[in-house]
């Protein structure tokens, strides 16, 4: 099952997959899965999204990141590690 629940159990927060309805644990915070056909009985789209960008002469870094970095952390702390790892070599 795929619903909306907050830490409390209530109505909002993420979409995360649930064993069931009287699930009561922590759910999955997972709503795409790249080629896994097997989830989608239980709500996962295996369905990448993708986009086409062009990147410049003047560009450095690439970020590819999950949901679960962005949950943890923000824009500037990536891109200041990255930016790190980038001047070292």
């Amino acid at each position: 099952m795929v619903q909306k629940r907050d830490k409390f159990g209530q109505s909002g927060g993420t979409y995360r997959i649930y064993h069931s309805s009287t699930d009561t644990g922590e759910g999955l915070a997972v709503s795409r899965s790249i080629g896994d056909m097997k989830a989608k009985k239980i709500g996962v789209i295996s369905e990448p999204e993708i986009k086409h960008y062009n990147l410049g002469e003047d560009d450095q870094i690439l970020i590819l990141a999950s949901d679960g970095i962005w949950q943890h952390m923000t824009i500037q702390n990536v891109a200041q590690i990255a930016q790190a790892h980038y001047e070292q070599g």
